[in-house]
């Protein structure tokens, strides 16, 4: 028999054939789908140790966050209801899936109602209505239903609100009873929530959250020291301004220097806490025959200080820079070689920056029988804020604001002063209604589109500059607020603009000095775009804190991890409003789209300043000349995507965490003034 003879040609062929279903079988059942985001990730942690190596080499910027503190006190839910023998009510889960929550919260009944139909309803109820605050499922998330899931649970969680209880003596009894269900070992501790992967800062004498699962717990809370102890962690030099009780004071890191007010308004000399009662449930825990589908929280507030911002007082500024005085020069006569206090004469220290936040304690007034002095807290504010040093800009950290007349008067105000603002996803639409004198915007999208989000960051940066608002005065020029930064911070991705020199720093220093040299208004760095350094690392910092904070992880770990943002996103929903952003296209070509790249996850471009062209139907100034700018600056946008912890371990100052590590990022030195 005749061996077997194939043309080499024909053997070459299916050897060919072969190897296609080979090396599909290989990418079948040898693919790593974490493969993308262990990418992402090493990309996003490059860009963070790119700006700024820790340890330092010198002292850090000098930071005043305020001005408030709570306590957060969170407890299993059922247990604490039935030790305080509290009944679910004998309704449907229809009816009490209907249960209108802008009541008010006065006795047992008023509380298990409100209580049972956040339990039953598996969602944050209307947070304008000051809702319940719900947290996210925990569990595994892997088909693209559950990561919708996972999008709309976590959204809902971002915009908290708080049920305040009228009724002090149950409000107390209710704290003293979950209070009793901490474990001995953790009466005298707080549990601590800061995560970081750059400088781990554990507080002394703290227990980790991942270590233990007691039935109740303290933890410090509240947005000022929850941002004072990020910018700490991240070397800034700290001074918190809030009326803190000695538990408060001693829980915090040692470095952070506290401003404490004298008392005000009849409170007492020793600040009693304002404790924030945080019932937490697991999905399919039973309170008699009601049922969570899912795990969430639901909150209970009886506050005596952040409503009245009583961390607030005329002499904080002097108090500030005696304590400064005082250290800097005791550090010369000990022999610290740093240039505080030697190279230069003797002058005030000035803040290198100002953070401001928790105002939304004062959305709602909560003493009927007292006299409404939030409108005189704000006007304090702003007397404090026109003391500052021009060149120390101001960072607000905004909220949800039920009130329209009280966050109206917060914008004429406080805005004026603004250099940096920091919001989630509702946030910033609410903001741009209220600067066009429009209602409060309802939640439009769990997951919202970028471009949407772009659209609106342009809308708020034109308002904030419009002609017929408040301003202060600015070289910028006689139309111009401070306004030269917003940061967004959203699920699945970060957005932060800033104002920068369209000729570069250079250019940007020359103009500085030679606006200094004119006199007149003295320009600031912000108005030559000189502020706000390092944008792109910015981002990618606060993309990488939103997840550490959330898994409660200082390493990442991918298979706990998702990225949600879009493979590609257009650079605005609105081509005709916003026809700067086309980056020198025409509004009959297709609109520019960022395409994403696992390799250079951070994209950035700049385009012109947003100004009110095209904004007639918000109602303000049809005056769109520039002619008094006196600057040749554009906006810097870079856009980072979040690696979502899906396993998620804590939420609570998620917000906080992300806002202040990115202000780290972009304050790296000390004002030359300060020196």
């Amino acid at each position: 028999m005749k061996p077997l003879r194939i043309p080499v040609w024909t053997s070459l062929c299916f050897s060919i054939l072969l190897l296609f279903p080979a090396i599909w079988l290989h990418r079948r059942y040898n693919y790593d789908p974490t493969a993308v985001v262990k990418q992402v990730v090493k990309s996003l942690a490059r860009l963070e140790h790119s700006y700024r190596p820790l340890p330092q080499r010198s002292r850090g910027p000098q930071v005043i966050v305020g001005f408030g503190a709570c306590v957060d006190l969170r407890v299993r839910a059922i247990p604490l209801l039935q030790l305080l023998g509290f009944e679910p009510p004998k309704l449907s889960v229809e009816q009490l899936r209907t249960y209108d929550h802008s009541g008010v919260l006065n006795t047992e009944d008023d509380i298990s109602l409100s209580f049972s139909s956040g339990f039953v309803s598996g969602a944050a109820v209307d947070t304008f209505s000051y809702a319940a605050a719900f947290s996210v499922s925990i569990c595994c998330f892997s088909t693209k239903r559950d990561i919708i899931r996972l999008i709309l649970c976590a959204f809902l969680l971002q915009h908290v609100c708080r049920r305040p209880v009228l009724n002090k003596t149950l409000f107390r009894r209710m704290v003293q009873v979950a209070a009793n269900l901490i474990p001995p070992e953790l009466q005298a501790r707080f549990v601590s929530t800061l995560v970081s992967g750059v400088n781990m800062l554990r507080l002394e004498g703290d227990e980790d959250v991942n270590n233990t699962a007691p039935l109740a717990w303290w933890s410090l809370g509240g947005s000022a020291p929850m941002m004072a102890v990020r910018l700490a962690a991240e070397g800034a030099e700290v001074s918190l301004a809030a009326r803190l009780s000695d538990r408060e004071r001693g829980h915090l890191p040692h470095c952070i220097k506290t401003l404490i007010a004298p008392p005000q308004f009849g409170l007492p000399a020793v600040p009693e806490e304002d404790i924030h009662l945080i019932l937490e449930y697991e999905s399919g825990e039973r309170w008699g025959d009601l049922v969570a589908p899912r795990a969430n929280r639901y909150i209970l507030v009886h506050d005596e200080e952040l409503p009245r911002l009583s961390g607030l007082w005329p002499g904080v500024l002097d108090a500030w820079q005696q304590v400064k005085s005082t250290f800097d020069s005791t550090s010369a006569l000990s022999g610290d070689k740093s240039p505080i206090g030697t190279t230069h004469p003797p002058t005030l220290p000035i803040p290198d920056l100002v953070v401001i936040g928790g105002l939304q304690s004062m959305d709602r007034w909560p003493f009927p029988d007292q006299p409404d002095i939030r409108s005189d807290r704000l006007t304090e504010l702003k007397n404090f804020l026109a003391l500052l040093s021009p060149e120390t800009p101001v960072h607000f950290e905004m909220a949800s604001y039920v009130n329209r007349q009280f966050a109206n008067e917060m914008l004429r105000k406080i805005m004026p002063f603004v250099d940096s603002l920091g919001m989630n996803e509702q946030e910033l639409p609410n903001l741009a209604s209220l600067l066009s004198d429009g209602p409060v915007s309802s939640i439009s999208s769990a997951y919202p589109r970028a471009a949407h989000m772009l659209d609106s960051m342009r809308t708020v940066w034109a308002l904030m500059n419009d002609p017929q608002l408040p301003r202060v005065a600015s070289a910028s020029g006689p139309g111009w607020r401070r306004l030269s930064r917003i940061h967004l911070h959203t699920l699945g991705y970060q957005m932060i603009m800033v104002r920068r020199h369209v000729h570069g720093g250079q250019v940007a220093r020359r103009d500085l000095e030679a606006a200094l040299t004119a006199g007149s208004l003295p320009a600031r760095r912000s108005d030559v775009g000189l502020l706000w350094p390092f944008t792109r690392a910015a981002a990618a910092k606060a993309s990488l804190i939103a997840h550490r904070h959330t898994c409660a992880a200082s390493a990442i770990d991918p298979v706990k991890t998702r990225l949600l943002m879009d493979d590609s996103f257009a650079v605005t929903a609105d081509a005709n409003r916003w026809r700067s952003a086309l980056r020198g296209s025409s509004v009959q070509d297709p609109i520019p789209r960022i395409h994403f790249n696992a390799s250079s996850p951070v994209t950035c471009w700049t385009e012109p300043e947003p100004s009110l062209e095209h904004l007639e139907d918000f109602g303000h100034s049809t005056d769109h000349s520039d002619n008094g700018r006196k600057f040749n600056t554009h906006v810097e946008i870079c856009v980072a995507p979040v690696p979502v912890c899906i396993k998620v371990r804590q939420t609570v100052a998620a917000g906080d965490n992300i806002s202040a590590g990115a202000l780290r990022a972009q304050i790296t030195a000390r004002n030359p003034s300060s020196r």
